[in-house]
């Protein structure tokens, strides 16, 4: 059996009517809680100034990232960096995901600092302990 398209169409109209109808009718439904729960987001959003909305927004794809990190990390994001144990924020960054940039792999959860100084040393460790020697020998002075 074949439809052309304004049959298609109409079709398609019936049937989400229909759903609509059958998820109003019934207001224990998920739909229906999460229908009512973007409509009330709706309306908080509106409500922001413009520097509200950015914060509300960066938390909001933050809080997505962070859930899919810990898919990825396969463990719980600790409230304490796993090298040098602080649990302080930098510039308003917390515990960080820390990955090997070529794979993608997961290392572990450090905290701003931590992550920034294997950053700024290319993930070397050579680097790492030249600069580790250089301040021992500093100190021994």
């Amino acid at each position: 059996m074949t439809f052309t398209a304004e049959e298609r169409h109409a079709r398609k109209l019936e049937a989400g009517k229909r759903y609509r109808e059958k998820r109003n009718a019934n207001p224990d439904s998920r739909e229906h809680a999460l229908l009512a729960k973007k409509r009330a987001d709706a309306k908080y959003v509106a409500s922001l100034d413009p520097e509200e909305f950015k914060a509300y927004n960066r938390a909001k794809t933050q809080k997505c990232v962070d859930q899919k990190r810990v898919r990825l990390a396969g463990r719980p994001k600790p409230d304490a960096c796993e090298v040098c144990g602080s649990n302080e924020q930098y510039k308003h960054i917390g515990i960080c995901f820390d990955h090997e940039h070529l794979t993608g792999q997961f290392r572990g959860w450090l905290c701003a600092k931590c992550n920034l100084a294997l950053g700024l040393v290319d993930d070397s460790p050579e680097r790492l302990k030249k600069l580790a020697k250089y301040l021992e020998n500093f100190h021994a002075k």
